[in-house]
């Protein structure tokens, strides 16, 4: 079989490939105890690239001793299913294209583009792996407060997003805070290693163990992908693309052919998808279980307490005089016991001493400890979303919005931060590939050239722009209605078709509301229409007149036996 080789020299990259390596390890080292201690108190299926040990073992092996009250896992759960629906629900499209030159989105041709491309991005999600990956995306964000991807191009579903379980990757930002380094540990079977490789690129010691029937056996393979800052190091990519991805076998490579390095590869986008739930000056963010770990870990000694008294209120250690040492006492249901005259005061037999108070105790602080973690998961406000039209009682405009600008409130900075850490990078890398796959029309030529944005149209994103871009909208429309009422000129002063602009791009999709053209149109066909109506009841009403008058005249007398209207008939003779 024929080797080959790469263009770049493979022993400098493979010393520089551990020199950075080494330097990502260090930087992450001061977390791996907190997401170990995480991982123990609130989903342990998560990290277990924390572990040390056969991958095989450790995915298997069960980490939830420390767990007795299993409410901080549900809630856990429950919050990134609250995500997952709010902000990138698969039922609906939750993002939009927009120009960010605002005059050209009075063009139909640019807005329907925009339209189509944001529905073939949408579908390209669709039949991917993308939403399952979010699903993910979102537990390692509220457990460890980070989490890290890369999606790629697939030939089967177009785009393919691999999520990397914490303790798996090491991270590394910009100056800007922004992530642009990814190293992955990845744990691959030999006959894998080949099908992803291919044998032209594998050592010839892993290729003679397949040989050998040892194809399921596993290897180490190290994975980083960032900016292509080395084009001067790595010559098997051109200087035009915008990251490297890089994949050597673990160990120090020495007798591997190319040193151990199994491929150089690259990306015209930002493939790295790294978002972090609250970052502090580090390039690993704060979640919400870092946040309610105290109410957490307190949470299960209540629970073990609890559990304890309750140990005791079943089978309570009892007392007894010493008279009856030895006397056999039957304790089941029904049982009966013989024992000798007592000569104590009140029963032979009792408790030691009493429990239930300590229970009720317990349970009470047990239930305040669950109230305080289901505001650190925002239960109560994914609840909201859940049960807004399942009330009871038929809630009042003023209500709604009131529950959601506390939701808002709340969740609004996350928001944002999301934005700019997951959502705007998974968006512009399938918007990419689907490019670089033909997979979107040519934009119209007043469009090209032009830079595009993204908007989004979750149903949080929504609420959010209902509580700030709409609330004004709803109150400058009270305000100069209420001021109306003094001076009817001063609803002059509202342009209303560009009110209703607003509003439509914050809360619906292209198409719902007509461009300025077609409403022009239309406007111009209605005055028309209201023009041809009014001459035609004005001839009508004429005609009526006219018939009414010709009638009073046929009635009046002139002259010997005539009418008024013969006289006028034949020209005043008789």
């Amino acid at each position: 079989m024929a080797k080959f080789t790469f263009k770049s020299d493979t022993q400098e990259l493979r010393t520089w490939l551990n020199k950075r390596k080494s330097s990502l390890e260090q930087r992450r080292l001061p977390f791996e105890s907190l997401w170990k201690e995480l991982r123990e108190y609130y989903e342990p299926n998560l990290g277990k690239g924390l572990l040390e040990g056969d991958p095989e073992q450790v995915a298997s092996q069960r980490d939830d001793e420390k767990i007795l009250n299993t409410t901080p896992r549900l809630l856990l759960h429950r919050m990134a299913a609250g995500l997952q629906s709010g902000i990138t629900n698969q039922s609906r499209r939750w993002f939009n294209f927009a120009a960010i030159d605002k005059n050209l989105q009075e063009y139909a041709a640019v807005r329907e583009w925009l339209d189509e491309t944001a529905e073939a991005v949408s579908s390209v999600m669709n039949r991917s792996n993308v939403y399952p990956a979010l699903d993910q995306t979102y537990l390692h964000l509220g457990q460890f407060g980070t989490a890290a991807g890369i999606i790629y191009p697939d030939d089967e579903n177009t785009v393919h997003l691999r999520m990397i379980d914490c303790g798996n990757y090491w991270l590394g930002d910009d100056k800007r805070g922004r992530v642009t380094s990814v190293l992955e540990r990845i744990s691959m079977t030999l006959d894998q290693v080949v099908e992803e490789f291919g044998k032209g690129w594998t050592p010839d010691r892993i290729l003679e163990r397949i040989k050998n029937g040892k194809g399921d056996e596993r290897v180490t393979v190290w994975h980083l992908v960032q900016k292509h800052t080395r084009p001067d190091l790595i010559k098997d990519i051109a200087k035009d693309r915008k990251f490297m991805s890089i994949y050597w076998l673990d160990g120090q490579g020495r007798g591997d052919h190319n040193d151990g390095i199994l491929a150089i590869r690259s990306f015209s986008y930002n493939p790295i998808i790294a978002p972090r739930w609250w970052t502090n000056n580090s390039v690993y963010g704060i979640g919400c279980g870092q946040l309610g770990l105290g109410d957490t870990k307190q949470l299960q000694q209540l629970e073990a307490d609890k559990l304890r008294l309750v140990e005791l209120e079943v089978d309570p250690p009892m007392q007894a005089p010493a008279s009856m040492k030895g006397t056999p006492i039957e304790t089941g249901a029904g049982g009966l016991s013989y024992y000798g005259d007592f000569q104590g005061k009140g029963a032979p037999v009792t408790r030691l001493f009493e429990t239930r108070q300590q229970i009720q105790g317990l349970l009470e602080a047990i239930a305040s400890t669950e109230q305080r973690l289901r505001q650190t998961f925002y239960a109560d406000l994914f609840a909201l979303m859940i049960n807004l039209n399942m009330r009871p009682k038929q809630m009042t405009a003023r209500e709604v919005n009131e529950l959601s600008s506390e939701k808002v409130a709340l969740l609004g900075p996350i928001l944002t931060r999301l934005n700019t850490d997951l959502l705007n990078p998974l968006v512009d890398a399938v918007f990419a590939i689907a490019i670089e796959q033909g997979l979107v029309e040519e934009a119209p030529p007043i469009l090209q050239g032009q830079e595009l944005k993204v908007e989004y149209v979750s149903s949080l994103h929504v609420e959010q722009a209902a509580a700030s871009r709409l609330t004004g909208l709803y109150k400058i429309a009270e305000f100069t209605g209420a001021l109306a009422q003094i001076a009817p000129s001063a609803v002059d002063k509202l342009d209303v078709d560009q009110m209703v602009d607003v509003a439509a791009t914050s809360l619906v999709e292209f198409g719902v509301v007509r461009d300025d053209k077609k409403v022009a149109a239309l406007r111009q066909a209605r005055h028309e229409q209201e023009v041809q109506m009014a001459q035609a009841q004005a001839q009508a009403q004429q005609a009526k007149q006219m018939a009414s008058a010709a009638k009073d005249l046929s009635q009046t007398p002139v002259g010997q036996g005539g009418t008024a209207l013969d006289a006028i008939l034949t020209g005043g003779r008789a």
